[in-house]
């Protein structure tokens, strides 16, 4: 086995033990894309590990991200391999399949911007966030998938922009608990008339109407960002509308709850997942249930 075969193989070995689903997950792509995807899949989830896991202190954080990036950075040398596994690994995906290395430093410095902020003034600063820590992974897929279109990018920057922000609203509660991280822009927080954020009963009454304007905001994402669920083809596009219309369904999940229960943070199940999965198997089906699922979003996300 070559040295490059026995990176291959850590990345995937990582990549399972990140997320004991992640071969099931990639069953949605191509066989020779698989390791490819779990090679990325590993340098992010890494990445992640350095910012957030551990005892390490900022300063160690902030070094080792360093370090990790300046590992990053030597991918343009021929000779590699003194490098760890995850790049020597990574090194052959993006000469492969010609992806940019501005993708990955997005990426890093989303990770970077966790460590020294824990707070957004306002939603421009909260998207350009989304724009480093979510967009890059949407561009790389279609890169692997070979789609370099402007409009295909445009839509998948829209798309992961949505995805970030429900995962955001999804999890507010847990985010400040364990993070000390707020993702309701500032500016936010001061029309609901609310100094010290805490996810509690009361300032989720009092929060209610400026979430569920956000709630509004990220569907309008949502359906901007639909075509692509048409014009992607194969696996990629099942994959693509099936993710759109679980997102929706988080995002009327989310428009349910009562004004006094916004941080209660819903999950979704097999009841959810199986009739998406089918749906997005036909094109006109999804288009339904996307629309189906916008007009249901904006029923419940109505304010007086």
């Amino acid at each position: 086995m070559t040295q490059r075969d026995k990176a291959y193989q850590y990345c995937q070995t990582l990549a399972r033990q990140y997320d004991e689903n992640f071969p099931v997950i990639t069953l949605f792509q191509p066989r020779y894309l698989r390791r490819a995807i779990a090679v990325i899949y590993a340098f992010a989830r890494t990445a992640d590990d350095i910012a957030d896991e551990g005892n390490l202190s900022l300063a160690e954080r902030l070094a080792a991200l360093a370090d990790y990036q300046q590992q990053l950075l030597c991918l343009s040398q021929t000779d590699v391999n003194g490098l760890s596994p995850i790049f020597i690994a990574l090194h052959h995906v993006i000469q492969r399949h010609h992806l940019p290395i501005s993708l990955f430093l997005d990426l890093l410095s989303a990770f970077k911007h966790d460590l020294t902020s824990t707070h957004y003034q306002d939603d421009t600063e909260l998207y350009d966030y989304c724009r480093l820590s979510a967009n890059p992974i949407g561009r790389l897929l279609l890169l692997l998938h070979q789609y370099h279109d402007e409009t295909l990018i445009a839509y998948a920057d829209t798309l992961c922009t949505a995805l970030q922000l429900v995962n955001f609203y999804q999890d507010i509660a847990e985010d400040h608990a364990v993070r000390q991280r707020v993702y309701i822009p500032t500016d936010s927080l001061a029309e609901a008339n609310i100094d010290d954020f805490i996810p509690n009963e009361a300032n989720s009454l009092k929060l209610s109407t400026v979430l569920r304007k956000k709630y509004l905001a990220c569907a309008s994402l949502l359906e901007q960002s639909h075509p692509l669920g048409h014009r992607i083809t194969g696996r990629f596009g099942w994959q693509m509308r099936m993710t759109l219309l679980m997102a929706l369904a988080v995002l009327l999940a989310l428009s349910k709850q009562e004004d006094r229960d916004l941080f209660s943070c819903p999950r979704l199940g097999k009841a959810q997942w199986l009739p998406a999965a089918i749906l997005s198997l036909s094109k006109r089906s999804f288009q339904w249930r996307v629309r189906r699922l916008l007009k249901l979003i904006g029923r419940h996300n109505q304010t007086s």
